[in-house]
């Protein structure tokens, strides 16, 4: 039996604790988007962006009013502006969580694969199976590969030798 019980805070790990016949194990998982539409936090995609040399200070400002009069997230209005592509984000933000980047093409998937994990599941969780390799190992995009409750689901429903990449949200919604 499996009870996610309690989450621990700190910058920006969580800390879940999962009980597992009566033994407590530590799953940590980084809080690096509010919420699984891939929407960064802002204070850390301010980081990001003025950190890498996207953009400076004024524009930040400028683009922050504009988000708070449209009433939407920083990361919505930087990728409407054009400011940075999601596809770039995406990778500057696999770089900084120390994750493969992979920007899928739908057409080179295999039916057979994509069709593994329930449809359903997948735009839910934004996650694709992408690849087999041929020692068995499942090849996985996500918007979130710190998902660990939709990790978990996937090693019940297809093993537990998964190869996570990140992806760009509008990748994986066209797989």
């Amino acid at each position: 039996i499996e009870i996610k019980l309690f989450c621990y805070r700190l910058s920006f790990i969580c800390i879940y604790y999962t009980r597992i016949n009566g033994k407590m194990y530590p799953e940590w998982k980084r809080l690096w988007w509010e919420n699984p539409s891939m929407k960064s936090s802002d204070k850390q995609l301010e980081k990001l962006l003025v950190g890498s040399w996207v953009i400076g200070k004024e524009a930040l400002d400028t683009i922050k009013a504009q988000a708070d009069t449209e009433k939407v997230g920083l990361q919505e209005v930087v990728i409407k502006n054009g400011t940075i592509s999601e596809k770039e984000l995406t990778k500057m933000y696999s770089e900084t969580i120390d994750t493969n980047f992979i920007d899928l093409n739908p057409k080179e998937i295999k039916r057979e694969i994509l069709k593994l994990i329930p449809e359903k599941f997948a735009k839910q969780y934004k996650v694709v199976l992408f690849g087999v390799e041929e020692d068995g190992g499942k090849l996985i995009a996500m918007e979130d590969p710190d998902d660990v409750q939709a990790i978990n689901f996937l090693q019940k429903q297809i093993g537990t030798n998964l190869k996570t990449y990140i992806a760009p949200s509008s990748s994986i919604l066209q797989a």
